[in-house]
């Protein structure tokens, strides 16, 4: 009877979960279709991959940790940051000289937003580097989202 019951509730769950991704994959799809009711919060502002360097994100405080890279190569390491969708980033870690990527990886905007408030905030790109979830959600806003102008 208690199995049946947890059981029950487990997927009354997961039906609100499902409902829940498919409530912000319609609101991403809004917001990129680029209305005027779905651009009222914001509008993006540059849909071009921004390259940061690894120096530049140590310096802004973004990359809390380096796992495994030689300081002799620090200066060679970029990242690309690139938004295809609103609200879904991709970011890769590049090699200068090389052509492929050294690792990448996709997140949600809506990720970012609950690690913020999380004890321990961070976003793992594999096992090279850590980033500082509440100091990529400000990168990604000043570089991808600027404030609606008046109506």
């Amino acid at each position: 009877m208690v199995y049946e019951t947890i059981k029950d509730h487990g997927n009354y769950l997961s039906e609100q979960f499902d409902a829940y991704r498919e409530y912000l994959e319609a609101v991403r799809k809004k917001v990129g279709t680029g209305t005027k009711q779905g651009m009222a919060a914001y509008r993006r502002r540059s849909q071009s991959p921004i390259k940061v360097t690894l120096t530049q994100l140590e310096k802004d405080g973004v990359l809390i940790e380096s796992k495994g890279i030689p300081a002799a190569r620090r200066d060679n390491i970029y990242f690309m940051i690139l938004s295809d969708t609103p609200g879904t980033y991709q970011v890769s870690m590049h090699y200068k000289g090389r052509s492929k990527e050294v690792l990448a990886k996709t997140f949600h905007l809506e990720e970012v937003l609950e690690m913020q408030h999380l004890r321990d905030p961070v976003l793992q790109l594999e096992d090279f580097v850590v980033l500082d979830a509440r100091r990529v959600l400000t990168l990604l806003n000043r570089t991808f989202i600027k404030p609606s102008t008046g109506r």
